[in-house]
């Protein structure tokens, strides 16, 4: 039904007519117009100027065959009559509408238009006319400007506009609702990707690895469109995600851990692909007096060169998370002289997420074969840590004080291959307590002053001293301790092996087993096959077995290089050609690094080398006299 109040004449046949023509009519007109024509939202907005660009809060499709899409999905959710006509979008755009409503169809389909272009006049225009509910009637002479004012009245009383829906709600935190169409949800599951070889669903912006229980119940509770005419739905949130047949998921083939790159970023090295899940920490740093901190080092470590090296370590560590440095360092003094404070500074500067206190006890006993506590970790404590004849568990601690990368594994899962960025330090109460070899690449050694109970009482370590420290480091010491770290000034070159310190030797010697020192005191006395920097094996296997010491034949090898002492490379297989005195016999000769004799490289005379060595050791002499001469 239409009603006109001008330029609208009606001839009747007066057949079946009733009335007189003279009748008043206005009352009814009101009443009739009232109720079959009631005013609409922004009925009495004026029209502005034609527009050929889109309002500024505008924010949705540039282009055209995306918007009619969007448009359309929107419609088959249902949305109706939101600019009159009591029709959906899909029906006014495909002329699905009553033939007597035309205008009025015409009108509402300006208004959604209107909506989606943002109030751009021209493109409404464009749009309609591609429309299948294009009519003549738009461009005949009879109805001049009807689509343009038909266009300006829709722009007139569209008070709301199509915006990007995933700025919109960055901007406020406006959640999607319990309908997450597929434009939404790449908003909606941002920072999402999916993990091969978890099977499981890493989000960045929680940093948090999720399975598919674990990711409904976080996204789910809503209705979720997986295709794009609109068809399919879910209320799984995991299946949206990874099944979707309009946005595809970011998938990866692992996990990594690179504190340089931004959170989520995506890895890839060759056909590897993987995300970074490193999540920055930032502890509260303020710049202030750290001496107290510095004091307690100096306490402990008093050799001055001992404590910069350890403040070194401590401050590269923090100024370049990730970066692995190759050794640690054993901080070695009588319990409760507070070497653990060092450990619980760094845990402050890191946070709990990063750093971890394994039970050394139960790796020394139980070996480092489920060692996923170390992933993802930026420091690592060995807290009371007595290893001495534990070689074989120090080997297996290598590679987690080196390597860059190292295998993980956890009960009852397959072992894989990760980043390794933990450094850390060990604490001993005891001097033996890290066995360590000559020429160890992977530990410095500090030996702290505090070795007995009148050692904490001389340097005034009592309770009310260690209450005063801690009440200071909550009072603002951590703060003031990570500013110092983190400005600290690093020399031009660091160190990527565990430098000497002031403990080194006497390490070395508190690190050596029996049959270890048995030898090390041989060669200090210089005994007949152990004078001149030599070791034969034939005088090793003399005191090995009189002091019934059994170690193997094929472990007697690795036992020497600990010691710092090697088969002469002049020797196949470190065997001599001929007999040698005073063995009489084709004894294998060990020497050790720096020996003249290694520039000798005939058999024979390294054999003799040897001999006269110790020839000068059974008259009495403590030295070895060589001629290199590889002709004689």
């Amino acid at each position: 039904m239409e009603l006109y109040t001008a330029r609208r004449f009606i001839a009747l046949t007066g057949t079946h007519a009733h009335g007189d023509a003279g009748t008043d009519c206005t009352a009814a007109f009101h009443a009739t117009a009232a109720q079959y024509f009631p005013p609409t939202a922004g009925q009495n907005v004026t029209a502005g100027e034609w527009t050929t660009a889109p309002v500024p809060e505008w924010g949705g499709p540039e282009d055209d065959g995306e918007l009619i899409a969007r448009a359309l999905r929107a419609s088959d959710r249902g949305t109706k009559a939101l600019f009159g006509g009591g029709l959906t979008f899909r029906q006014l755009w495909e002329a699905d509408v009553p033939h007597d409503a035309r205008s009025e169809c015409d009108q509402a389909l300006a208004g959604h238009l209107a909506f989606w272009t943002g109030k751009n006049c021209e493109r409404i225009e464009r749009l309609m006319r591609a429309s299948p509910a294009y009519r003549d009637k738009w461009d005949s002479p009879a109805h001049a400007n009807y689509l343009a004012t038909t266009i300006l009245k829709a722009c007139s009383y569209v008070d709301k506009v199509a915006v990007d829906l995933r700025a919109a709600r960055a901007a406020d935190g406006e959640d999607p609702g319990d309908f997450v169409d597929p434009h939404q949800q790449a908003a909606f599951f941002d920072g999402c990707t999916y993990i091969l070889q978890q099977l499981q669903i890493y989000d960045a912006k929680r940093n948090r690895l999720m399975n598919r229980e674990a990711f409904d119940v976080l996204f789910g509770g809503r209705v979720f469109v997986i295709d794009a005419a609109g068809e399919k739905i879910t209320d799984s949130a995991y299946k949206c995600l990874t099944q979707s047949r309009v946005n595809r998921p970011r998938i990866v083939d692992d996990l990594c851990f690179r504190p340089g790159l931004a959170t989520g970023e995506i890895v890839r090295e060759g056909p590897w692909s993987a995300v970074n899940t490193y999540a920055p920490y930032v502890c509260v740093a303020t710049p202030g007096d750290a001496s107290r901190w510095l004091q307690h080092i100096a306490r402990m470590l008093p050799v001055a060169a001992d404590a910069r090296i350890l403040i070194e370590y401590l401050a590269r560590a923090v100024q370049f998370p990730g970066v692995k440095i190759p050794w640690w360092p054993v901080l070695q003094g009588m319990k409760g002289n507070g070497k653990t404070l060092i450990a619980v500074v760094m845990e402050y500067l890191f946070g709990e997420t990063y750093t971890y206190r394994p039970n050394t006890a139960a790796l020394a006993r139980d070996g480092m074969k489920f060692n996923k506590w170390l992933s993802r970790k930026l420091w690592v404590t060995l807290d009371e840590v007595t290893l001495h004849d534990k070689r074989g568990f120090m080997e297996e601690l290598k590679p987690i004080v080196t390597e860059s990368r190292v295998t993980y594994e956890a009960k009852g899962v397959d072992p894989v291959m990760g980043d390794n960025t933990a450094n850390g330090i060990i604490l001993t109460n005891h001097k033996d307590g890290l066995p360590l070899t000559d020429g160890e690449r992977r530990y410095a050694v500090f030996y702290c002053a505090q070795q007995s109970e009148a050692d904490l009482i001389r340097d005034g370590m009592t309770q009310q001293y260690f209450d005063d420290f801690l009440a200071w480091l909550q009072g603002g010491g951590f703060a003031h301790i990570a500013h110092y770290l983190q400005t600290y000034p690093l020399p031009a070159v660091l160190p990527n092996r565990a430098p000497k310190t002031s403990a080194t030797a006497e390490a070395i010697t508190q690190g050596l087993g029996t049959a270890e020192q048995l030898v090390q005191d041989a060669i200090e006395e210089g005994r007949q096959g152990f004078a001149g920097g030599w070791v034969s094996s034939y005088y090793l296997d003399q005191l090995l077995d009189a002091k019934r010491l059994k170690i193997p034949l094929n472990k007697r090898r690795s036992m020497m290089q600990a010691l710092g002492y090697d088969w002469h490379p002049g020797l196949p297989d470190g065997r001599a050609h001929e007999a040698v005195t005073p063995d009489n016999r084709r004894t294998k000769l060990y020497v050790r690094p720096g020996h003249l004799s290694l520039q000798l490289t005939d058999p024979l005379a390294i054999g003799r080398a040897y001999s006269a060595a110790q020839t000068v050791s059974a008259f009495g002499g403590a030295g070895s006299v060589i001629s290199i001469n590889n002709n004689r």
